[in-house]
C-alpha cells in the first residue's frame, strides 16, 4: 500500500525527487519563504547528528513541543532519523486547568519518554515538574554536523510515531503506529484525492493532532508537493487569514472540523469578500467532528462570489486509531445526506424521512466509502454483522489500524478483534457509504428517542458565540433524560445575558422539537475541550452535577 518503507526513506527520497517548488511555507514567520524539501532534509540531518551525540538512540520515545514552524520540521525528522519516536503534544497554555505539565508527565510516564524537544526557555519552566525527562532545547539542532549523522536501519514494521488522542470521552490514549501504519494511510488518503505535483495544502490544525500531522504536514511531503502551514492561533483569532492564504498561495486542498467553516462562515464579514479568490480550493475535507451538511451548505453560498466551488467538499470519518482517514466522500460529488425517523432510530434502524422534519427527524451526512485497501463494518453490542441500514457499532480494519495502545497492557484487546477494531462510534451502511450518527458513550436518550449532542450544540451556537455544550441528565420524577445546554457566557451586560439565555433555549425547543431542561451560562473558557477543540462531555456533566462549574 505504500511506496516506501519508512518515513526515513521518504524524507530522503522527496529531498531528491521533489521539484524546485515543492517544500513547506510557514506562513508565521514574515514573508514565508519556500523552505524546499531537500534543505528540510538537510536540516534534519543535522539535528538527527546532534541528537545522537545527546545519546538518543533507535527506539526512545521523544516529546516534542513546538510550534508549526520550520524548527519542528527539523526536531520531528531529525528524531526518526535517529530511528526514535516521536509524540507531539500541545504546550501546557493551550490545554484546560486540568491539563498543562501534568498531561505532559502523564503521557511521558505511558510511553517510557525520557526526552523533550522544545524552546529553551519553555524547558526552564516545564522541566522542574518532570524530573524524569531530559530536556533538549530545540535551538541547538541547529548545530549537529550532517556529515556525523549515523543512519539508521528502520523497517516497515517498527514503531513510528505515538499519538495521544484528545480525550473526548475520557483520558487521552496513547496510539502506537508503524511506518507502515503511517505511510499507508498517507497513500490511500492521496489516492483518494488524486493529487499531483501542482496541487497547494493550506492548513491551520495543530500538529499534535492527526489532521495536522498527518493530514497536512507528512502528506505535503509523501506527494511532493507544497504545503502552506500556520499556527492555530493565528486561524482562531482571525478565520479570515487562512482564506487569504489560499487565495494567495493558490491552495488547492486543506481539511477542517465542522466548527471550522461555521467559524469562517460567521466571523468573516461580507465586505471582506473582495480580492479573496477560493477558485482553487477543489478538495475541502471536512472530518474530526460530526458533519453537519448544513453547516458547510452555508459556507458554500457565503463564499460563492469568491469562486468557491460548490461541489469541492469531502466529508470524511476516521480516527487516530486508525492513523486518520477510514472512510472518504467521492472527491468533486455533491453532498448527500439523509433524514432518519427517530423513531426508527430509537429502534435501531435508519429509516429515511419522505420530508426534512427536524422535530422527527435527523439529517445524516454520508462519509463515503472506506479508502482503498481498508474495509468498514457495522455490528451489534455482541460482535455479530448489521444488515445495511441496522445502525450498530462502527469497526474498521486496514493496513492503517494501530499495533495497540501505550503501555501494551492498556485496554487494546478489547477493542481489537482478528485485525478489526471497535472504534466506539455508531453508524449504519448504505450502498457501501458510511453514515456516522454519533459516540456511543454521548447519545442523549429523551423519552425513549436517542439524540446525539451535536444536534443541540448545533442549534444552539446558532446563537451563542462562545463554546456550547449539551447532555443528558437523568430526571428521577420523570423517568427519563432531561436536556442540559451549557453555553459559555458573553461578554455584556445582565439584561442582554438574559434574552440570550430565552433565545437558546427557544432556538433549541423549535429547531429540534426538545424543551431543554437546563439552560445555563458557565464562565469564559471553563467548559473542558480537548486539545483539538472537541468538546468532554462527560467531564462537562460531572462538573455540572457537582457545581464545579
Amino acid at each position: 500500500m505504500h511506496r516506501y518503507k519508512s518515513l526515513s526513506e521518504m524524507l530522503a527520497a522527496v529531498a531528491d525527487q521533489a521539484g524546485k517548488h515543492a517544500g513547506y511555507r510557514f506562513v508565521d514567520t514574515g514573508e514565508s519563504p519556500l523552505v524546499p524539501f531537500c534543505v528540510l532534509a538537510l536540516e534534519a540531518r543535522q539535528a538527527a547528528a546532534w541528537l545522537q551525540k545527546q545519546g538518543l538512540r533507535k527506539g526512545e520515545r521523544v516529546i516534542v513541543i513546538l510550534p508549526t514552524s520550520r524548527d519542528f520540521a527539523a526536531a520531528f525528522y531529525g528524531a526518526v532519523l535517529c530511528g526514535a519516536v516521536p509524540c507531539v503534544l500541545p504546550p501546557p497554555t493551550l490545554g484546560v486547568a486540568t491539563d498543562g505539565v501534568e498531561r505532559i508527565q502523564k503521557v511521558a510516564e505511558r510511553i517510557g519518554a525520557q526526552r523533550l524537544i522544545a524552546r529553551g526557555e519553555n524547558l526552564t519552566a516545564w522541566l522542574p515538574s518532570l524530573p524524569t525527562v531530559q530536556g533538549h532545547a530545540v535551538e541547538g539542532l541547529a548545530s549537529g554536523d550532517e556529515k556525523e549523522w549515523k543512519p539508521v536501519t528502520v523497517l516497515a514494521s517498527d514503531l513510528a510515531y505515538i499519538q495521544a488522542t484528545s480525550g473526548s470521552t475520557g483520558t487521552p490514549k496513547c496510539v502506537a503506529l508503524t511506518h507502515s501504519n503511517l505511510l499507508s494511510n498517507l497513500e490511500q488518503i492521496g489516492r483518494a484525492l488524486r493529487f499531483t505535483e501542482r496541487d497547494v495544502l493550506v492548513g491551520w490544525l495543530p500538529l499534535f493532532h492527526d489532521m495536522g500531522l498527518i493530514g497536512c504536514f507528512l502528506l505535503t511531503a509523501y506527494w511532493q508537493f507544497t504545503g502552506v502551514l500556520m499556527s492555530p492561533y493565528r486561524f482562531l483569532r482571525n478565520p479570515l487569514s487562512f482564506l487569504k492564504a489560499i487565495s494567495t498561495h493558490g491552495g488547492t486542498a486543506s481539511g477542517n472540523p465542522t466548527f471550522a467553516y461555521a467559524l469562517m462562515t460567521k466571523r468573516v464579514r461580507d465586505e471582506d469578500l473582495a480580492g479573496l479568490n477560493l477558485s482553487t480550493w477543489n478538495k475541502a475535507l471536512c472530518g474530526s467532528e460530526p458533519v453537519s451538511q448544513e453547516t458547510l451548505e452555508g459556507f458554500s453560498e457565503k463564499f460563492r462570489s469568491c469562486g468557491f466551488p460548490p461541489h469541492s467538499f469531502v466529508p470524511c470519518y476516521g480516527l487516530a486509531e486508525a492513523s486518520l482517514a477510514v472512510t472518504m466522500h467521492a472527491l468533486g460529488e455533491p453532498l448527500s445526506s439523509e433524514w432518519i425517523d427517530r423513531t426508527a432510530l430509537a429502534n435501531g434502524f435508519a429509516e429515511p424521512q419522505a420530508t426534512a422534519d427536524e422535530r422527527k427527524g435527523l439529517r445524516i451526512t454520508n462519509c463515503g466509502a472506506p479508502v482503498e485497501g481498508s474495509g468498514v463494518e457495522v455490528r451489534t453490542e455482541t460482535g455479530a454483522l448489521q444488515p445495511e441500514g441496522a445502525i450498530g457499532h462502527i469497526w474498521v480494519a486496514g493496513p492503517s489500524v494501530m499495533q495497540g495502545y501505550c503501555p501494551a497492557e492498556s485496554p487494546s484487546a478489547s477493542i481489537l478483534r482478528d485485525g478489526w477494531l471497535n472504534t466506539g462510534d455508531l453508524g449504519y451502511l448504505r450502498n457501501g457509504k458510511l453514515f456516522v450518527t454519533g459516540r456511543h458513550k454521548d447519545l442523549i436518550i429523551i423519552r425513549g428517542q436517542k439524540w446525539r449532542p451535536t444536534d443541540f450544540e448545533l442549534a444552539a451556537a446558532e446563537v451563542s458565540l462562545g463554546r456550547v455544550v449539551a447532555f443528558g441528565v437523568e430526571q428521577a420524577e420523570t423517568g427519563t433524560e432531561g436536556l442540559c445546554v451549557l453555553c459559555e457566557e458573553p461578554r455584556s451586560s445582565d439584561p442582554e445575558r438574559k434574552e440570550l439565555l430565552d433565545r437558546v433555549h427557544r432556538h433549541v425547543t423549535t429547531k429540534t422539537g426538545v424543551i431543554p431542561t437546563y439552560v445555563r451560562f458557565v464562565p469564559r473558557n471553563s467548559l473542558p475541550h480537548t486539545t483539538s477543540g472537541k468538546p468532554q462531555r462527560s467531564q462537562a456533566k460531572q462538573m455540572f452535577l457537582t457545581e464545579m462549574l
